[in-house]
């Protein structure tokens, strides 16, 4: 029992025997020395032996030295025997104390770090002495100060250096949520303070040497001494093995060692070897070098177990942006699979063509793969081909502008705008100063892109010779001659000293000022080879006129055009006064005479064409002065005032009118829609078609009509109305010019009055005066020439030819050889006609031989014409074919009784004497009368 106070202090004695209180309870610490500890020996009753205890030997001894020995727990409480105030040098095995009067002391008993007691049973100490029963103290140790931390990692986590090891991945997940690491604060005896920590600690974790980058929930507070620790990982980290650190101010860390192994594959890197060349000179094709690729985990090492087949795919892209060169472009590819085990890649088939120097990517890639990527720069290679840039600078770059020409207007003289042409490399970089050559020569030739028969240039294109000089040519002064529309192939080379690779662009020549008139747009025209006299070729129309005693020419349609060949259409609506002229300028007939007509003996007429002035289509025009009009009538005399009047004033004669008129051989009509036409008149079977101008109130009324109904019905039915104007082509019926509706009554036209056959030249021409055409370059255009033939027309009349027929003819006597000619209304010998002569005789004989003649070369030959008729009587006989006929009147078979006096006819025409006479004259055959 305490004898002071009711708690033990290092003041409390026991109430029996006076020693000091023993404490139980310690805190652990590095040394823990326990207040002394006072054992007396007591009797079977509890009572204090005191002096009176005798010591017990063991059996055998005489005598001995009573002791107590002290046995420790020393697993739980490392004791030791204190030497002053530390632990002895030497912890004897037996630790005793001599009982003297019945008690011993033991005060230099100490723990060393001692476990703590207060999750596991208290600590024990127990006293023995022979003989005695023995004695055990009980101790309680609860946790020291904090000290440092510790780590209990979760028996799940494979990164421990005795483990199967964490996979290198971007994220290297350690501290699960399912499996945290337990971070506990302890005392310097490994003791976790637990709830007697009422501190709050921040602990942090961290990669020693910074050996990988950590990443997640780095920074975690305690609670009562401990904290789990989750959601944290290592980002990309390489093989090998990681130290992570777990530390709290004021306390020694604790280290966790994390094992990586080769992951899956992450990324494609490029290896820099000997054989790597970054470096290029540009050409038309360039091999690049060899380029090493490795196939890395996350940890960026080369896979050296790889078990992944991928296909990795170099791309060469540019790093800048120009007129030819885009960064979106792909200028190479190249693929190579991946290798099962060691993931090396070699790269040695690249092939680039062309390209501008500067700095590229060459970018090697794969499905689900960090690529990688190597700067490649080329630059400018050896003299290998010709340039026209789009835009150059001449003598440098930065000096005056040229423009490669694209697009021109046709005209009958194009000179092309100057342009540059350089020298460069494969991949067309100018050389420009470094072109060191000296009389590089420079050929250019122009051709049309596309096959055609049609005779591209009125003139071989003037081209001057050029040289280049520090890399550069100027071209110019290159001339084109009526050049036909479409696109023309421009060729720029050199030869010389040695050949450059060509180089080649278009030009199109599109739709220019009017310069030429085009007559040749219908069915049946057909142009021939250009000639001195007809620059554009004759046009002839193959489908031959019959003459007759007016012919109408049909549709003869005269569009205009550009230097070209384009159809000017509606863009000639402009020039209001625009006309268009024709006139017969010769004719060779069949017979083989050639005329020249003048305008009054041209045997051509046209319509009137009261609303072209001769100020607009001069040809044919003729100045007529008409006779001053009368004077005006003198006025009255003014009333007298008585004064003598004035004579009268005296008026000036009036000046004479000055008047123009067109002769009747020449048509003119102004341009509508880019095209002029003369017409057959227009009937119900055969209208006359929409591009022909009305002559007559009646007919332009029909046409309005008819356009109206068709113009409704193509709205109507939603169809595209066909272009007035024709189209570009050459192959078209009246080059595509609409026909439709078309309309009844007079219209413009050009007619011949039962004209000769043979074949008939028209000129049309145009001249506008510069008032008038004020935005037209050329005033006067290329006049056109159409051909008309003219062929023999139906029968109109017969004509005897060869040996006058008889008026007295014998029976018995065949008439002599004669032919029939057949006419036309215009005297055209039929010579083509394929028909017979046909004799017809009033009155009907008894028979006629050989009345049938078929004609031959326009003639009917009757060479054979037997006649056996009545004698005595006159007959008529007619030739006829078709309409036409000639008849040969009253000629008479000779009576038998002129033939021989006393003759009578026989059965068969013939005459014999009556009974009783003979013949004595004889006067068989004919004689004309």
């Amino acid at each position: 029992y305490y004898t002071q106070g009711v708690s033990c202090t290092a003041f409390s004695t026991l109430s029996r025997s006076g020693a000091g209180c023993t404490c139980t309870q310690y805190t652990s610490a590095a040394l823990v020395a326990l207040t002394p500890i006072h054992v007396v020996i007591m009797d079977g009753g509890d009572n204090v032996v005191g002096a009176s205890f005798e010591a017990i030997c063991q059996p055998g001894d005489a005598s001995c030295t009573p002791v107590i020995e002290a046995v420790f727990d020393i697993a739980r409480t490392n004791p030791c025997v204190l030497s002053g105030s530390s632990c002895a040098a030497t912890l004897p095995t037996r630790h005793t104390k001599t009982i003297t009067s019945g008690a011993a002391e033991f005060s230099d008993i100490a723990f060393q770090l001692p476990k703590a007691t207060t999750s596991e049973n208290s600590a024990i100490l127990t006293f023995k002495s022979f003989g005695l029963v023995d004695v055990a103290l009980t101790y309680e140790i609860f946790p020291g100060s904090a000290t440092a931390l510790d780590v209990v990692v979760p028996s799940s986590f494979s990164g421990t250096e005795d483990g199967t090891g964490l996979y290198s991945a971007v994220h290297t997940l350690v501290g699960k949520s399912t499996a945290p690491f337990i971070v506990n604060v302890i005392d310097a005896a490994g003791n976790s303070l637990g709830a007697y920590d009422t501190s709050t600690r921040t602990v942090t974790i961290a990669v020693v040497d910074d050996t990988a980058t950590i990443t997640g929930t780095l920074s975690i507070s305690t609670s009562s001494g401990t904290v789990s620790a989750n959601n944290f990982y290592l980002a990309s980290p390489v093989r090998g093995n990681h130290v992570l650190r777990f530390a709290s101010a004021g306390l020694t860390s604790f280290d966790v060692t994390a094992k990586i192994i080769e992951g899956r594959p992450h990324a494609v890197k490029h290896i820099t070897t000997v054989e790597t060349i970054t470096s290029y000179a540009s050409a038309e094709s360039v091999q690049l070098g060899k380029f090493t690729v490795h196939m890395t985990d996350a940890g960026g090492e080369l896979m050296l177990a790889n078990s992944f087949s991928k296909q990795v795919t170099a791309t060469l892209r540019s790093k800048f942006n120009s007129t030819r060169t885009s960064t979106v472009k792909t200028y190479a590819t190249s693929v190579v699979t991946s290798p099962i085990g060691r993931a090396v890649l070699i790269f040695d088939d690249i092939i680039v063509h062309g390209l501008e120097i500067g700095s590229y990517d060459l970018t090697f890639s794969a499905d689900g793969l960090t690529s990688a990527s190597v700067d490649v720069t080329f630059t400018v290679g050896l003299a290998n081909q010709l340039n026209v840039p789009s835009r150059h600078g001449y003598p440098t770059v930065n000096d005056a502008q040229y423009y490669r020409p694209t697009t021109l207007a046709a005209a009958r003289t194009i000179s092309i705008a100057p342009f540059v042409v350089a020298v460069t490399d494969g991949g067309v970089n100018e050389l420009l100063s470094a072109d060191t050559v000296v009389g590089r020569n420079i050929d250019v030739s122009i051709v049309y892109a596309q096959a055609t028969n049609r005779r591209v240039f009125s003139a071989d294109p003037t081209i001057s010779d050029f040289t280049i000089s520090n890399g550069v040519a100027l071209i110019s002064a290159i001339k084109l001659y009526n050049p036909i529309a479409g696109i023309y192939n421009v060729t720029v080379s050199s030869t010389v000293p040695v050949a450059l690779k060509a180089f080649e662009f278009q030009i199109t020549i599109t739709s220019g000022d009017v310069s030429s008139l085009d007559a040749c747009g219908c069915v049946d025209c057909v142009r021939a080879d250009i000639s001195v006299a007809y620059p554009q070729g004759l046009c002839s129309n193959v489908n031959a006129y019959k003459s007759a005693d007016v012919v109408q020419l049909q549709d003869v349609l005269v569009a205009t055009r550009d230097a070209g060949g384009l159809l000017m259409g509606s863009t000639l609506n402009a020039d209001e006064r625009r006309a268009v002229s024709v006139q017969l300028v010769s004719y060779t007939l069949v017979t083989g005479e050639s005329y020249t007509p003048t305008t009054a003996t041209s045997p051509m007429l046209a319509d009137a064409s009261n609303e072209v002035s001769c100020l607009d289509a001069t040809v044919g025009c003729e100045e007529v002065i008409s006779p001053p009009s009368p004077p005006p009538t003198a006025s009255p005399p003014p009333p007298s005032t008585g004064q003598p009047p004035a004579p009268p004033a005296t008026p000036p004669p009036p000046p004479a009118e000055t008047q123009y008129t067109r002769a009747a051989s020449v048509g003119a009509l102004y341009v509508i829609n880019g095209i002029v036409a003369w017409c057959a008149d227009g009937t119900s079977l055969h209208p006359s078609k929409n591009f022909c101008t009305p002559a007559s109130a009646s007919a332009e009324a029909d046409k309005t009509t008819h356009e109206i109904a068709y113009l409704t019905e193509l709205a109507a039915n939603g169809d595209v109305l066909p272009d007035v104007a024709g189209t570009p082509g050459t192959a078209l019926d009246f080059y595509g010019v609409r026909t439709a509706p078309g309309f009844v009554g007079d219209a413009k036209s050009l007619r011949f009055n039962r004209p000769k056959a043979g074949s008939y030249v028209l000129q049309f021409t145009s001249t506008c005066l510069e008032e008038k055409c004020p935005y037209s370059q050329n005033l006067g255009l290329i006049s056109e020439f159409l051909e008309i033939t003219i062929e023999p027309g139906v029968p109109h009349r017969l004509e005897f030819g060869g040996t006058p027929l008889p008026r007295r003819f014998d029976t018995n006597v065949t008439l002599p050889v004669f032919d029939v000619t057949t006419y036309d209304i215009a005297d055209n010998v039929l010579e083509a006609m394929d028909a017979n002569v046909t004799l017809t005789v009033a009155p009907p004989p008894f028979a006629v031989v050989g009345g049938s003649v078929p004609i031959v070369r326009g003639k009917a030959v009757f060479d054979g014409v037997k006649i056996i008729g009545m004698r005595g009587v006159e007959y008529d006989l007619t030739f006829s074919i078709a309409d036409a006929s000639i008849t040969h009147e009253k000629m008479r078979i000779i009576p038998c009784e002129d033939v021989k006096p006393h003759a009578s006819p026989m059965p068969d025409g013939s005459c014999a004497c009556i009974a009783g006479y003979t013949e004595d004259h004889d006067v068989s055959g004919a004689s004309a009368l």
